[in-house]
């Protein structure tokens, strides 16, 4: 009898992204509105808007398919016949922290 069992594993990766505020601007484009309360204000909320979808998005279209591969399944008993099939199968935005640099 063969039993299939999916084992799912939880990863944690970091973009990180170091611009001016004037790059920042530009880089994040409709994300900020110029009529609103102004980018000492908004700053914060368009970045993490524009993270939340933009980089999400950018992150799962590159890791999904370089994260999904076969592996020789390697440990004690086994042969190396063996294969597991791992899938990256979703990338969920975890929040964002603001430093400011010098």
């Amino acid at each position: 009898m063969k039993r299939k069992a999916e084992i799912q594993f939880t990863a944690t990766f970091i973009a990180e992204v170091n611009q001016t505020d004037a790059k920042w601007k530009k880089l994040i484009g409709d994300y900020f509105d110029p009529d609103g309360d102004g980018w000492g204000v908004d700053h914060k909320w368009a970045i993490e808007s524009w993270a939340e979808e933009e980089v999400t998005a950018a992150v799962q279209h590159k890791l999904a398919p370089a994260m999904s591969f076969e592996m020789p399944h390697l440990t004690e008993g086994c042969n190396g016949q063996e294969k597991l099939l791992l899938l990256a199968t979703s990338v969920d935005f975890d929040g964002i922290e603001f430093t400011d640099s010098l």
